[in-house]
């Protein structure tokens, strides 16, 4: 499979590519897996350029396509993606399209907005990723009927509906910017015959400023999440729940909205924060099938708020049932809810609405980057004359922390708590983690028996960079009160520390305020005997009688995120933490300290990934991400030190999409002058391109010591390169559902691979690791990204297994280098 750079292709900043690009499509000069890397900004028009399956778009120093229209009324895609494309780190401008910034009600098609679509969606696990839309055309992306749609990271300006999901299921719209569109940032469709997106994610997003509303579920939103974030200034609402009632398709199941959950999110200066419509022109909803109407909608931990003169309201309610919040707050001119009973049979609508509001106060007034501080878009530079290159200034970056003024350590409070149990560790995570309020740095451990408690401590110490809104800590948490067993969850909120424990739908809250940001606070909470309690730096701060346990806790442990908002059993997170949170560790007992040392031996490695984004991980310390209710797979194993070897213990799942994906960042202990890597494979299906163990990127002038392995349409392929120098190793008649170990290995000269203990290939390559900066990749490839950034491609579906690296010096023996 190729990567095609544009200079490799004669093209020039600024050249008008569009008859280049439809003849290399024609043509089949483009293949299947096949990379296209843009190194300027070109002009494009056209209509229906097909991108082949698994192939990827992407752009260097923030290059990518002014596009043309053809007419102010052509409706037709630029281009069509077809199964596994992704796009990556492109910016795309509609420069000849109406500007931005329009603010009438009702923009007319042909004269406010084009009506060409950009990126129409055909297949399945297409991704879009780090790119910008600008422009006022009918709609940026189009997915009609594609399943496991992913977008992250990416801006849109303009456009009438910026983002349409037409019928596709699991879509996850993660870490985006929505702003001044003529009509809705996302927009969900049905089908002609009803089918309509399931399982919708979007989270840590920002709908700023569109003309209706932030978020519309015309087309259903069943079971879907809205979590982490931000709904400014939109025209109607930040989310409308809305279900048309007008012919027979309507009332398909997957069509309807209910199981809806919107936590951890902010509303703010729109005339309603969510509103729930139901539209019943013909009177099709009557008394026998009103119960499909809108309903089990659940709002939490979640701010309305309204700087306006005229003030808003968090809830209107046309109608609909079951509709519930808790933990709101209501700031500034903003009332909770009204309800009209307008288009749907009463009952059920109307029955069992409402819930509680967590405080009431004054406005914050906060700025827009206040509000959300998302770095989206492609990175600047590279714009060509005639377009703006769409390119989003990057965040700017936080100023140090302030080393703290020593205080005094008050005397700690007398003890007189539930005696302490055996002091057994259970789990330990030692040293500093930095975290920066992205999914990308948390860490995420998979359930384990070893915590499974009757009584515990949980202890760690943080410095938050910031303490305003919600940011998880230490959790082991999911939604939904019918599976609280045992639950916990500890964040900082405004200023509040708070410790929540949760045993069926009882629950208990543990509260110290007067939490200030650059300040080192240690933490400690225990559960035993009918007890929770609290201390903060050896001070009992809150305790309560409270009966739970961890004996049937199945849940994931999040470190420096929220897990109250993900699917039980399920990887998954909201509220990402901005600070450094250190030595977390679980000893059995009630008040059983936590001895965390680092110098101690190996650590708890862990793998897991996420939503629609891409993951990181330190080696080092196991640490890793993940995006919410990816059910991503994960090995928790005791890691040597990673100057001798690097392993993940028994079989990892994957299932072809990004949050299936380990992804660990660049460690030194892994530079090394010589290695080998050993893992076994067993792949669903050896058609198209999939990643195995990768740590790449690309560019010939970054490949300091360059290393990937895949299969291609039944061929396993091991890379090493070095320069501009490459060394590739081909073995055929790979087969599904068929074990195969791999042992690749470098050092003194050589490189080698060996295929189930039989020796494959070798070759004389000088190649090692000691500058070899990229993030390593299992279950993927990582070739298309950028040097020592994160990022990857061609996620794998099947298991890997026994993975290990196993590094030393150039005087490694023959013997060593074909383990």
């Amino acid at each position: 499979m190729t990567v095609w750079h544009s200079s490799d292709l004669g093209w020039s900043a600024g050249q008008d590519v569009s008859s280049a690009f439809a003849s290399l499509l024609s043509s089949k000069k483009f293949k299947a897996g096949d990379t296209l890397v843009l190194e300027d900004t070109f002009k494009i028009s056209g209509s229906h350029l097909r991108l082949p399956e698994n192939f990827t778009l992407t752009a260097e120093k923030g290059a990518g396509l002014d596009v043309r229209t053809t007419s102010p009324t052509d409706t037709s895609p630029l281009f069509l993606l077809s199964n596994g494309v992704t796009v990556d780190n492109v910016t795309f401008d509609v420069v000849n399209a109406p500007k931005t910034g329009y603010s009438g009600a009702k923009p007319v098609s042909g004269t406010d907005y084009h009506t060409k679509r950009i990126l129409v969606v055909e297949g399945d696990g297409v991704t879009v990723q780090n790119s910008a839309f600008s422009g006022n055309v009918s709609m940026h992306i189009d997915v009609l009927n594609g399943d496991r749609f992913s977008l992250d990271k990416s801006s849109f300006d303009g456009g009438f509906y910026q983002v349409r999901i037409v019928g596709g299921d699991d879509a996850k719209v993660t870490g985006s910017h929505f702003r001044k569109s003529l009509g809705d940032g996302v927009k969900t469709t049905a089908t002609p015959d009803g089918d309509a997106p399931e399982r919708m994610l979007v989270a840590d997003s920002f709908f700023e400023r569109n003309a209706r509303d932030g978020l519309d579920t015309a087309g259903g939103f069943k079971d879907g999440q809205v979590l982490n974030s931000v709904f400014y200034d939109n025209g109607v609402s930040g989310i409308d729940i809305k279900s048309l009632y007008k012919s027979s398709s309507d009332f398909n199941a997957s069509k309807q909205n209910h199981n809806i959950r919107i936590s951890g999110s902010e509303f703010i200066d729109s005339p309603n924060g969510v509103v729930v419509t139901v539209l019943n022109p013909n009177g099709l909803l009557n008394k026998s099938n009103a119960h499909l109407m809108p309903h089990d909608i659940k709002v939490s931990d979640s701010i309305f708020e309204n700087n306006t003169s005229q003030g808003g309201r968090a809830f209107l309610i046309k109608d609909g049932y079951d509709i519930t919040w808790e933990g709101i707050s209501l700031l500034g001119k903003v009332s909770e809810m009204r309800f009209l009973g307008a288009e749907a049979p009463t009952p059920p609508s109307g029955t069992n609405l409402g819930g509680d509001i967590e405080t009431t106060g004054a406005p914050r007034k906060l700025s827009v980057s206040e509000l959300w501080s998302g770095s989206t878009g492609p990175v600047a530079g590279g714009e060509s004359d005639g377009g703006s290159g769409g390119s989003t200034e990057p965040a700017p970056e936080p100023e140090p922390a302030p080393e703290p003024e020593p205080q005094p350590k008050p005397a700690p409070e007398e003890d007189t708590s539930a005696p302490a149990g055996s002091g057994e560790m259970l789990f330990q995570r030692s040293g500093a983690m930095e975290f920066d309020g992205t999914a990308a740095k948390v860490i995420e451990v998979a359930p384990s028996a070893a915590t499974n408690a009757q009584s515990a401590t949980v202890s760690f110490a943080f410095n938050a960079d910031k303490v305003s809104g919600s940011q998880g800590l230490v959790s082991k948490d999911a939604r939904g009160s019918t599976v609280n067993d045992g639950h916990f969850t500890s964040y900082i909120k405004d200023g509040t520390l708070h410790v929540r424990y949760q045993e069926g739908s009882a629950s208990k809250t543990l509260k110290m305020d007067g939490i200030e940001a650059h300040t080192d606070y240690d933490v400690r909470t225990s559960f035993g005997d009918g007890q929770v309690s609290l201390w903060v730096n050896d001070v009992l701060a809150d305790s309560a009688a409270f009966k739970v346990d961890w004996m049937d806790n199945k849940e994931y442990l999040q470190i420096g995120a929220n897990g109250w908002a993900s699917k039980s059993g399920e990887a998954g997170f909201v509220a990402a933490f901005d600070g450094t949170i250190s030595d977390v560790g679980i000893t059995e007992g009630f008040n059983t300290a936590a001895a965390v040392s680092g110098a101690d031996g190996g650590e708890t490695g862990t793998g897991s990934t996420d939503t629609d984004s891409s993951t990181s991980a330190a080696p080092e310390t196991g640490t890793d991400s993940s995006v919410e209710d990816t059910g991503s797979q994960q090995t928790d194993t005791t890691l040597p030190a990673l100057a001798d070897i690097f392993e993940l213990d028994g079989p990892m799942e994957f299932n072809g999409s990004k949050s299936s994906v380990l992804e660990f960042a660049p460690d030194q202990a892994l530079q090394a002058e010589a290695g080998n890597i050993a893992f076994t494979f067993n792949a669903d299906t050896v058609s198209g391109r999939q990643g195995l163990v990768s740590k790449d990127a690309y560019g010939a002038d970054v490949n300091d010591g360059h290393f990937t392995s895949y299969i291609s349409n039944g061929k396993l392929f091991v890379r090493f390169q070095e320069g501009d120098a490459s060394e590739t190793f081909e073995v055929a008649g790979i087969e599904a559902d068929t074990d195969y170990s791999v042992s690749a290995s470098f050092g003194g000269g050589k490189v080698a691979l060996r295929l189930n203990g039989e020796l494959a290939g070798e070759a004389d390559f000088e190649f090692d690791w000691l500058d070899n900066a990229e993030h390593l990749q299992v279950g993927a490839n990582g070739w298309a990204s950028k040097s020592g950034e994160a990022g990857f491609t061609d996620a794998f579906d099947g298991t890997i297994s026994d993975f290990a690296i196993a590094t030393g010096s150039a005087a490694l023996s023959d013997d060593f280098l074909l383990v």
